[in-house]
């Protein structure tokens, strides 16, 4: 193949977060067809079963020495002090509910305060943050320092061997380690785009560890806060839409419904009930609420006969030393199990150990084909809530806690009226389209309503995918793809392609085929 101008992008993968928003969708499809040179730097490059998946002609794998990074971090006493402080600063001269509720009531009590260096320490930091809420010239001066003295040539081999025009990173430079790579790609001359990961990255998060030349929105809402709390211009964001959500729009993620109870162990007679799990350190009562809905099941409690699936979120697969972090979980759900009817496990492949979260692109149409299929959906504050959204599917988000977090080994890292008070979910509350269940009974009478009344709340799910869901529904990754490729001066002729990078028919768009009523 011959590439185009000689241009290279280098890809940064340091989370299957980002393989999937990147190489399973068609931003990366649209990028191979179009000639230009492609490296993916990712620490899982020699695993075979990866790089088949992703090889072409055009597509080179590059090591990402993310240990080597990690000890570099680890050595410094400054360093995640420093880290501290960008995560928790952002323009002050707008809404910072989300980061000011952590670090008032999470961060400040968690740090060690009991010396008077240590008080000295927190003392600085303090001021610090709040200097540079205050100014953005203060907030560039900062990133530019750390830059410049945080900045190791861990990959100078391979950007002098591909030297890439450009550098794509799914941040700002505030998740582990892209604040590196970011830093190494200037150095080399190469420009950088930032595709942020998640739609509450931009208020969740605080300033980035560099300065990209371009970044690429969800939204118009993302555009508006990358602008004013993370003082990125205007010119350099181009809002393309959510490409890793354009397969809810297509016939050919869903599964067939003989296929789907057959998969997920389900019968045909009964509601379906699904309960996407939030992760175990956020919210150790996960098993509290599964128990809850399989005794009201096995009650008849409910207006319908119904069964319950629960999906696991892929933080409950964690390991230390070998062994399950939170088996105490898999204990209390495999009594269930055994205690309680109608009840399914949907249990996520993990790929591989080299990446966090590394999931086959089988998972994108499980969680497709549960979305469309159940009756009601279950969540603790998560993107799901867009997703469901996607489909009509009426939502119910959990917010009541229970009362033996330690009895599984954890303490949750944040009450959850904090997580319910942080602006993005916020957003979502005020659409109308979900409901918020703070206790047991209303819980089961919340489940109960919206089996009787499926439509209720309808229009407040559409708002939510108006608002949060981008433009360029099912075609985002072609969007963005071809904006990437003319940024590298690719005017690529692929067309619109779909999974199997043939060239799509109308008819085979179907943004609202999924319309359960």
């Amino acid at each position: 193949m011959s590439f185009v101008k000689d241009k290279t992008i280098l890809i940064a993968l340091n989370h299957g977060i980002s393989v999937r928003n990147i190489l399973q969708t068609d931003i990366f499809r649209i990028l191979q067809k179009s000639g230009i040179k492609i490296v993916i730097l990712t620490p899982n490059a020699e695993n075979e079963s990866f790089r088949r998946m992703y090889k072409s002609d055009n597509v080179y794998f590059e090591k990402l020495n993310w240990d080597k990074y990690d000890a570099y971090f680890r050595r410094s006493r400054l360093q995640p002090r420093l880290k501290c402080v960008r995560w928790f600063t952002l323009n002050g001269r707008y809404d910072l509910t989300t980061i000011s509720d952590w670090y008032e009531k999470v961060h400040k009590k968690q740090r060690n305060s009991s010396t008077a260096r240590h008080k000295i320490v927190n003392l600085v930091e303090d001021s610090l943050i709040r200097l540079l809420r205050s100014s953005s010239i203060l907030r560039k001066i900062f990133i530019r320092l750390e830059s410049l003295f945080f900045s190791p040539p861990y990959h100078r081999d391979i950007f002098l061997r591909h030297k890439p025009d450009w550098v794509l990173v799914t941040s700002l430079g505030f998740f582990d380690y892209d604040q590196y790579i970011m830093r190494e790609a200037k150095k080399h001359g190469a420009k950088l785009i930032s595709y942020i990961l998640s739609w509450d990255n931009t208020s969740t998060r605080g300033i980035g560890a560099e300065f990209p030349d371009e970044v690429i929105a969800w939204t118009d809402i993302m555009k508006k806060e990358l602008i004013q709390l993370h003082d990125i211009k205007p010119e350099k964001i181009f809002v393309g839409g959510v490409a890793h959500y354009d397969h809810y729009y297509h016939r050919e993620s869903i599964y067939e419904r003989r296929d789907f109870l057959s998969r997920f162990n389900l019968s045909e007679g009964r509601k379906l009930i699904f309960f996407a799990t939030k992760s175990p350190t956020g919210f150790p009562w996960n098993p509290d609420i599964v128990e809850i809905i399989a005794e009201a099941i096995q009650n008849d409690v409910f207006a319908y006969p119904c069964q319950l699936l629960i999906r696991l979120h892929p933080i409950h697969f964690r390991r230390a030393g070998g062994e399950l972090r939170f088996k105490d979980f898999f204990d209390r759900y495999d009594k269930i199990s055994r205690r309680y009817k109608h009840v399914s496990f949907n249990i996520p492949h993990i790929r591989s150990k080299e990446i966090a979260f590394d999931l086959p692109k089988s998972e994108l149409y499980d969680v497709a084909s549960l979305l469309h299929y159940s009756d009601v959906m279950l969540n603790v504050f998560s993107t799901m809530n867009l997703e469901a959204s996607i489909f009509d599917t009426p939502i119910i988000n959990v917010c009541f806690e229970g009362e033996r977090a330690g009895q599984y080994g954890n303490t949750p890292r944040v009450n959850i009226n904090i997580d319910e008070m942080q602006t993005h979910n916020q957003r979502i509350v005020k659409t109308g389209g979900i409901r918020l269940a703070r206790s047991k009974r209303e819980l089961v009478d919340l489940i109960n309503m919206y089996l009787k009344n499926p439509e209720m709340d309808m229009e407040g799910r559409a708002k939510i995918v108006r608002d949060e869901c981008g433009p360029n529904q099912g075609r985002a990754g072609f969007i963005i793809g071809k904006h990437i490729s003319k940024l590298l001066g690719s005017e690529t002729g692929v067309g619109e392609i779909n999974a199997d990078g043939l060239p799509v028919r109308k008819e085979e768009r179907c943004a609202d085929a999924f319309n359960k009523r």
